[in-house]
């Protein structure tokens, strides 16, 4: 039940309507003590029955007394609404789809306004979830969002509260789906933490809206992996995976790393230095996603920038960058170089680097730790500092998980007024599930 409109509940006015119905008969019984054709109080009992059964016709409620008469006509009308309202509440308990279909349809008539179903458990979807009626409650469009979540908890329904509902599930089923209304969303986004429970979960959401038409639906679905993502979209293409819907897969790294370069060039204004040299300390799936967005908005694949790659397996994980990004890496030219960023090899590779008359270089570092990160980010911006440059800047680039924010304490080894070396922390939740993309 819930608890912030108690009174508003189908038992509670059904209750009200069946106890006034009781009280105004007692009064009508009262008024009519005295009255020639006044019925014994022994009587009350048994009209009180022949009332609440509807047994009672118009001819009956005739009495000597005026006022008696339109009390008993109001008692009966209570009767039939106390019945009603008893009768809607076992069908909201017992109708399920049906029940939440008749509630989708009635709410859409009386104020519309978007559905939005986000899929999965974790941090992330969480934030996004209340970030999106954040945002739209911002922008002054209302949007009602259901968060269907896993839990090892038996399955359970949390009543709307504002304009978000979470649906607790121990699995992600056909079933479940349903429950949640994914027939009647416009916006279906699955954000979970595993990609692997993210694919099943596209697969269950094929399933459920198999045989549907719904003109307008789009479904967002959150693949990590480069690889994945390139397998996922050439299932959708040939394979059997497709939905009745269409499906747009989003990247958090590529989104973080997208708005990352675009509050890099706004530091510019219009006259974008550049780019001499890259130097990207690590190479997984989020310094990949970082080179593939840098590449694709700053630099020419006319004039390959050279690019010096530091991993512990350079030499597949270039391998990796070219497959999921072949036009990002036709604008590199790589220097792999196998070793940890400790060895003394990030600096001695940077000194080469900072030799360039002009321009900017650009240091990625994304070794997949937060502290690792720092770290890093700290040694770089201490090292170009300490050393100088031949008038070229350097603009280090350090990727944040999406569970820790350390901008505020890079943001002191930063300075704006031309600073040799420049820090900028990219990642994070908001990056990473910005509010607005998912109505694109």
């Amino acid at each position: 039940m819930n608890r912030h409109r108690w009174w508003l509940q189908p038992t509670t006015l059904g209750a009200i309507a069946g106890g006034g119905a009781i009280l105004l008969y007692v009064a009508s019984c009262v008024l009519e003590i005295g009255s020639p054709d006044a019925d014994p109080w022994t009587e009350i009992p048994y009209r009180l029955g022949r009332l609440i059964s509807l047994n009672e016709d118009l001819s009956q409620l005739t009495s000597s007394v005026p006022a008696v008469q339109t009390l008993r006509i109001i008692a009966q009308w209570l009767v039939v609404a106390s019945f009603g309202l008893l009768g809607f509440h076992v069908f909201r308990l017992v109708g399920g789809p049906a029940y939440e279909w008749l509630r989708t349809q009635w709410r859409r008539l009386l104020f519309w306004r978007p559905k939005v179903l986000v899929i999965g458990e974790g941090r992330a979807a969480q934030w996004l979830a209340q970030d999106i009626i954040a945002w739209q409650a911002w922008q002054g469009r209302p949007v009602m969002l259901t968060h269907l979540r896993v839990d090892r908890v038996a399955d359970a329904l949390s009543h709307p509260v504002g304009a978000l509902m979470v649906i607790h599930s121990r699995a992600i089923t056909v079933h479940s789906l349903r429950r949640a209304g994914i027939g009647h969303a416009e916006r279906i986004i699955i954000a979970g933490d595993g990609q692997t429970k993210n694919l099943e979960t596209l697969a269950r959401c094929g399933e459920a809206l198999r045989g549907a038409h719904l003109p307008g639906v789009r479904m967002h679905v959150r693949v990590d992996s480069p690889e994945c993502a390139e397998q996922l979209r050439h299932a959708l293409k040939h394979g059997d995976l497709a939905p009745t819907v269409p499906v747009r897969i989003f990247s958090p790294d590529g989104r973080a790393a997208d708005g990352a370069i675009d509050r890099w060039m706004d530091a510019f204004g219009e006259a974008v230095p550049a780019i001499r040299g890259i130097m990207a300390v690590g190479l997984g799936d989020s310094g990949a996603a970082f080179l593939d967005v840098l590449a694709s908005r700053a630099l020419n694949a006319a004039r390959p920038t050279p690019v010096v790659v530091l991993d512990a397996r350079p030499t597949r994980q270039w391998a990796r960058m070219q497959s999921a990004f072949g036009t990002s890496c036709a604008a590199l030219t790589p220097t792999l170089v196998e070793g940890g960023s400790e060895s003394g090899l990030l600096e001695e590779h940077l000194a080469t680097m900072l030799g360039a008359p002009a321009g900017e270089v650009v240091v990625s570092i994304s070794v997949g730790d937060a502290e690792s990160n720092l770290a890093i980010g700290l040694r770089v911006a201490s090292f170009v500092r300490s050393r100088g440059t031949a008038g070229c800047r350097v603009s280090v680039f350090v990727r944040q998980p999406l569970m820790v924010d350390f901008s505020a304490l890079l943001a002191r080894h930063a300075d704006a007024s031309g600073d040799l070396a420049q820090v900028v922390v990219w990642g994070g939740l908001e990056e990473s599930f910005g509010a607005d993309w998912w109505s694109a």
